[in-house]
């Protein structure tokens, strides 16, 4: 029998959720018969119900595994330099600067994630090994290639406030600033976008295929700044927020991105320049209502 407590980061998860990133390894169907055989008790109650919440302080039982089936990997955060810079800070929130050429997320020690992590528990405010299931994750994503703005929510309300923001359109607005050859005509760019998998990219399309892939995706082009003879910097606000969607979007119109290889750009550079610019916080909910109207931009 295992015996847990639920503290801060898991109060109000539900605990078939909570039992599967807890127990991250084991299959969810046995965790779902666990229930079901009434192997799993709060209080010492047997609860069935997979969507019954936990309060903070609960004991959970756990009948039928054992300790080698926790989740370990919690307990790692790697040794690596933090090469983000903070745009905004508080008790619930980390905005931050990502660097280009780092990835967000993924199977390699150095990534935005853990740094994030590293930058937190140096400074006491997040321990995997206090925590039963919580991890400070982002809120959104960038591409590898791409700078700029990733939020992150440092506990369970936060995360799950600001993952529900970013994905109501009107909630959150987000600019990004790109070069490319030629200028480009202020307004909504309006078209449809989906992975073409032979060319392993997106493809931006401004009548809608016939296949059911294709998903709506409308883009606006706020300024367009002549720099040089061939370069202008465009300021674009995102209003659907797809997978390369500037990147296939501006390739659709014959003007990729400096740099921009993979979406058909005849001009090398040593990368390409995308920077997720500024955000703004329009309507999200408690516990963080005093995001509400502001705006959060990278310096210079």
């Amino acid at each position: 029998m295992i015996e847990l407590t639920i503290k801060k980061n898991d109060d109000q998860r539900r605990l078939d959720k909570f039992l599967c990133k807890t127990f991250n390894k084991v299959p969810k169907s046995k965790i779902f018969r666990l229930l079901r055989q009434r192997e799993i008790k709060v209080n010492d109650k047997a609860i069935k119900n997979g969507d019954f919440k936990v309060t903070i302080g609960d004991k959970v039982k756990v009948f039928g595994l054992d300790m080698k089936m926790q989740n370990k990997e919690r307990d790692i955060i790697p040794e690596i330099e933090v090469t983000f810079r903070v745009v905004f800070e508080d008790k619930n929130v980390l905005i931050v600067n990502k660097p280009a050429n780092l990835v967000v997320h993924g199977p390699i020690d150095d990534t935005l994630d853990n740094q994030v992590k590293r930058y937190l528990y140096d400074r006491k405010e997040y321990d995997p090994k206090k925590e039963n299931a919580f991890k400070v994750s982002h809120c959104n994503r960038i591409d590898k290639w791409s700078q700029g703005i990733v939020v992150y929510g440092k506990n369970l309300v936060t995360l799950r406030t600001l993952n529900e923001a970013f994905q109501d359109r009107d909630a959150i607005d987000k600019w990004y600033l790109t070069h490319v050859t030629k200028p480009v005509q202020q307004g909504m760019v309006k078209g449809f976008i989906y992975h073409d998998e032979p060319q392993k990219l997106m493809v931006f399309t401004f009548t809608k295929p016939k296949h059911n892939q294709a998903k709506e995706a409308i883009t606006e082009v706020v300024s367009c700044k002549k720099i040089t003879e061939n370069k202008f910097l465009l300021n674009i606000k995102i209003i659907t927020g797809r997978k390369h969607q500037i990147r296939a979007m501006l390739r659709a119109l014959q003007n990729p991105i400096i740099g921009d290889i993979k979406y058909s750009s005849r001009l090398s550079s040593k990368r390409f320049y995308l920077e997720s610019a500024k955000i703004r916080f329009n309507k999200v909910g408690a516990p963080l209502e005093y995001l509400n109207k502001r705006f959060f931009k990278l310096e210079g």
